[in-house]
């Protein structure tokens, strides 16, 4: 379908019959040989002054319109970003202005004893003035002229009027959820729509526009060097056949399938940015592609309002707790993203000229911020102005074909997998053709010492597993990094057990900067001040924010402690496990069996309200004879395990996702806590408390991340006087210790769970207060 815009719409029928003429050697302005042919095609007075005969001037109208509608669509598609990005920011604006008149009005005047408690509103209801609106404009000698109103008060009435039209004209515009979606945000929507859809826009295609409008361009130019005034008046008999020629040549080229072609093509280009008309259309749409309108929008409300005090808390969250003098030189990076197909929020362009500036780093945003994306743009950066094109990525092999995806999806790079049975032929391409290697930490292990080239930028995922310098996985890595000129370690928890492990993901990127760390922390640790000396020693090097500090839109998280009673013959069974001594067996026990089931008892019933609803759930527990019970209780769901391939959790995820209505998965925690996004999900079930608070959080953040819509609600399973009580006090008992890190320090994800404390005594202290509990130490 064509653009309504006149001036963008393709003159088909004109070039048809153009083409037919040409086709068949009978051009409408076609000079005939003879000179009284001429004589009667091109009269004297057309000749001298035009040059050509009306149907010859008809055809270079034809071509001039030609060229404007190809340049116009190029116009039209070079712009069509910035001209989005202005919509969206006038589109909020207007917004705003309506929201600040409508709160105006409804505003009682009893609202100016908010500002000033001496101001007597009675007495301004008594001559009329019962909204704030109707004082709006009023001065102060106006308001003297009241019975009532002195010289003292009137002055004081207008400063609060004033100060109140500030304050609501200050209130920041608050990206909607999809629930909350009214149409009177339709124009927000409508720019945003069109936004996103630029991402679309080739830039070779408005070459070819700018490329045949400038050779039709060349044509019509030949045309009248054939026949300049001086041949027209002294050489006419020589110059006549020339210029038919090129006439001929010019309606040739007009009528031409090529140009039709292009112009179909940018007018399609141009169409696709058009919203839907209907508002059920563009809700529907905003539903199913929130993330990607949340980008748009909140760069729109950045590009708005950089001098309201409203963006101070979104740009301090932006730069994490990265000190002002290196946060302006990271920004002052200029990021070229051409052929990156997605829009960066604003933290995460931060985070990828971080990655470029910073060079070798740790990123340790929380949780579902999009640190994938961001590497995959440091990477487009760096191909497009350094001209890098061997990049590696090394992960979990969970975690693998998610990085596949994602680079194919959002990317111009070749995903070369090193992993599986075609390992060695991908290594070989990647090493001579380059684009984005992907491989696992083990596998890495059977190529390392074939990897003996540059590596432009190395990305190690889920990096907290290479905390222990002992380890085989973190040698290689740093024998990796010896041979990258950018490394970024990948990880939204730093630190699970101490600092001493969060210093060791730094040494491995600067290792100067590493031990320094890692002595301040021995030296220091617990003292008044380390937690701000420890962000300011390690700055340089880690980049870390948190959902709350950046992702506006994202819906609350409410977390709800479930506890339990077992049956009298559970807790039997129960004690007979804590009499052995083993800790895992006791925490299976409080999971249910021998006699009953109380928490399968009450996840059905959560089930069932869940169901009723049409919500998804997803259920996490560490043990697969419990994903087995809760299997059974199901019925039809979903299962990731250790046991399934990394290959195959991509479309389990995705027949999760695209399930209408209810759907489960129950995931094994260590399995489906990593690496894999469930938005789809808004209830999540965690069956049993886990030595590692992050561990939790990793899996609850499958689901309560950038892209969810709905309020995410926790379920913690906690069965009373068990193994799952005492490991809930444990986490409290050392909460308090980490806490400056943990709430003020760059250094966000100290786990209170372990704090110098191995899982092996964690295991201990947990049986040790398991026997006390039931008298048997």
């Amino acid at each position: 379908m064509m653009p309504e815009n006149p001036d963008l719409t393709v003159n088909n029928s004109a070039a048809t019959s153009q083409q037919s003429s040409a086709g068949t050697g009978q051009s409408n302005g076609r000079i005939p040989n003879s000179n009284n042919d001429r004589e009667s095609e091109v009269s004297w007075f057309e000749w001298v002054l035009f040059g050509a005969s009306s149907e010859q001037r008809t055809i270079r109208k034809n071509a001039s319109n030609l060229v404007k509608q190809l340049n116009q669509f190029a116009d039209r598609l070079t712009n069509a970003k910035s001209d989005a990005d202005a919509a969206i920011r006038n589109a909020i604006g207007r917004f705003r202005d309506e929201n600040y008149k409508a709160m105006l009005k409804e505003m009682p005047v009893d609202r100016l004893k908010d500002v000033a408690t001496s101001i007597r509103v009675g007495i301004l209801k008594q001559h009329g003035y019962r909204y704030i609106v109707d004082l709006v404009g009023v001065s102060s000698a106006r308001l003297q002229q009241l019975s009532g109103i002195g010289p003292a008060t009137a002055p004081q009435i207008v400063r609060a009027v004033q100060q109140i039209c500030e304050s609501l004209r200050r209130q920041s515009f608050v990206i909607p959820l999809p629930d909350d979606v009214e149409i009177s945000h339709s124009a927000i929507l409508r720019a945003a729509y069109t936004r996103i859809r630029c991402r679309g826009i080739s830039r070779d295609q408005i070459e070819a526009l700018r490329a045949a409008a400038s050779f039709l361009r060349g044509s019509i130019n030949d045309v009248k060097a054939a026949g300049p005034i001086w041949a027209r008046l002294i050489q006419r008999t020589a110059t006549l056949p020339k210029v038919a020629a090129a006439f001929e040549r010019l309606n040739v080229m007009v009528g031409h399938d090529e140009y039709r072609i292009v112009l179909n093509e940018a007018a399609q280009s141009v169409q696709r940015l058009e919203p839907p008309l209907d508002w059920d259309a563009l809700r529907n749409e905003y539903r199913d592609r929130f993330a990607e309108y949340s980008a748009v929008l909140e760069a729109g409300l950045e590009g708005r309002h950089v001098d309201d005090a409203t963006s101070a808390p979104a740009q301090q969250g932006r730069h994490g707790s990265v000190p002002a003098q290196i946060a302006e030189r990271v920004e002052a990076v200029v990021l070229s993203l051409d052929s990156l197909d997605v829009d960066l929020r604003g933290y995460q362009e931060f985070g990828a000229k971080y990655l470029v500036h910073q060079k070798r780093t740790v990123l340790g945003d929380e949780m579902g911020l999009g640190k994938t994306i961001q590497a995959l743009a440091a990477m487009t950066h760096l191909h497009n102005v350094e001209d890098a094109n061997w990049f590696m990525v090394v992960c979990p092999a969970s975690i693998i074909g998610n990085w596949s995806r994602e680079i194919e999806k959002r990317s111009k790079f070749s995903a070369r997998i090193l992993h599986g049975a075609q390992r060695q032929d991908q290594l070989h391409r990647w090493m001579t053709s380059g684009g984005v290697a992907v491989t696992s930490f083990e596998t890495l292990r059977a190529m390392i010492d074939q990897i003996n080239m540059p590596i432009h930028l190395l990305i190690a995922d889920e990096a907290h597993y290479l905390k222990n310098r002992a380890t085989k996985r973190n040698a290689n890595i740093r024998q990796l990094a010896q041979l990258s000129d950018r490394i970024a370690l990948m990880t939204g928890t730093a630190l699970e057990n101490h600092p001493k492990e969060f210093a060791e993901l730094v040494r491995i990127c600067d290792h100067q900067l590493g031990s320094n760390l890692a002595n301040a922390v021995t030296n220091s640790l617990g003292l008044p001040g380390m937690a701000r000396r420890f962000e300011t020693l390690v700055a340089p090097a880690y980049l870390r924010r948190n959902q709350t500090d950046v992702l506006r839109e994202l819906p609350e998280c409410i977390e709800i402690e479930e506890w339990i009673t077992l049956s009298d013959p559970e807790l039997r069974h129960y004690a007979n496990q804590v009499h052995s001594r083993n800790a895992m067996a006791m925490r299976q026990a409080a999971n249910g069996g021998a006699g009953g089931n109380a928490k399968l008892e009450r996840l059905s019933e959560l089930v069932d309200e869940y169901r009723d609803a049409g919500r998804k759930l997803v259920i996490f527990s560490f043990f697969r004879n419990t994903l087995d019970a809760i299997g059974d209780l199901l019925g039809a769901h979903h299962r990731i395990d250790g046991s399934v391939p990394a290959i195959r959790r991509s479309a389990i995820i995705d027949q999760f996702t695209n399930a209408k209505g209810f759907a489960a998965m129950v995931c094994q925690i260590e399995a489906g806590g990593v690496g894999i996004n469930l938005q789809s999900a808004s209830v999540v079930v965690l069956f049993e408390p886990q030595y590692k608070p992050t561990t939790e959080w990793q899996a609850i953040k499958r689901a309560h991340r950038m892209g969810q819509t709905n309020r995410v609600i926790v379920h913690r399973f906690l069965a009373r006087e068990t193994i799952d009580e005492s490991l809930r006090q444990l986490v409290a008992k050392k909460a308090a210790i980490f806490d400056d890190y943990a709430r003020n320090s760059a250094v966000k994800d100290a786990s209170p769970a372990a704090v110098d404390t191995s899982e092996t005594q964690i295991t201990q202290q947990l049986v040790e207060m398991e026997l006390r509990r039931i008298g048997a130490a």
